[in-house]
């Protein structure tokens, strides 16, 4: 029922309907409401971002940050994944052990690295790491082997090694795995990585966004809300652009 083949265009009609219900709501029936600002108002916001806030710079921060870090987790983890012995005693017993931290929750792991570090761009992007590393092992630990028996089984059978077979065949059926995880997870990395920005209070984001909260600024804010739910957006598109050219296979 839910399955439509007109997606695209359904989902441009309902985009007008809102829009057109926000502007006669906000510019003809409710003007100057501090429930929710007009369109215009919008505007005048998006052009004082970029013209007092330094808009851009913050844009840079958190965006490198976000993708940065993804883009590093996965490259360490597919250099090192190579000499990884999955079978060997110590690394089923040692596997497991992370799960026992993933209870915390990841905001409080973020305010202990504010304490440490304080203001810096390092503190974010150790965060981001960290939650990245976390992404990746999920996708490592659910990965079920078996239904790639036929391939290891064919590898070993012409002499490969256990490091060419983990790189060339395990790796590549778990790297599409990880990139979906990440599509699925990419709104919760973008709002946990903003919400970093907004306790720490030195750059990015969630700086501003903090800023148009103490000022009381509901146009910045929803300014800002627009302009990031415009970005996560492309940012999907570009995932998945790379997903369907580059890691189709799985």
């Amino acid at each position: 029922m839910f399955n439509n083949p007109n997606k695209v265009k359904t989902n441009f009609y309902v985009m007008i309907l809102l829009l057109s219900i926000w502007i006669i709501l906000t510019e003809l029936f409710f003007p100057g409401t501090q429930v929710f600002p007009s369109p215009s108002l919008v505007i005048i916001s998006i052009n004082d971002l970029f013209k007092n806030y330094n808009f851009l710079s913050h844009l840079v921060s958190t965006v490198s940050i976000v993708y940065i870090s993804m883009i590093a987790i996965i490259l360490i983890v597919k250099a090192k994944f190579s000499f990884v012995d999955f079978h060997s005693k110590f690394v089923k017993y040692f596997l497991p052990i992370p799960n026992f931290f993933l209870i915390v929750p990841e905001i409080i792991i973020g305010l202990l690295l504010i304490f440490w570090l304080g203001d810096s761009y390092f503190g974010k992007l150790i965060y981001a790491v960290i939650i990245s590393g976390t992404l990746v092992y999920k996708s490592l630990v659910k990965f079920d082997e078996n239904k790639i028996t036929d391939h290891i089984i064919a590898a070993k059978s012409v002499g490969l090694s256990d490091q060419i077979i983990n790189r060339k065949i395990i790796w590549k059926f778990i790297e599409p795995d990880i990139l979906n995880d990440f599509l699925n997870k990419h709104t919760f990395f973008w709002s946990t990585i903003i919400a970093f920005e907004f306790i720490q209070n030195y750059n990015g984001i969630g700086f501003i966004l903090r800023q148009a909260l103490e000022y009381h600024d509901i146009s910045l804010i929803v300014s800002l809300l627009l302009l990031i739910t415009i970005l996560v957006f492309l940012g999907d598109q570009l995932l998945k652009v790379v997903r369907n050219k580059y890691l189709f296979w799985n």
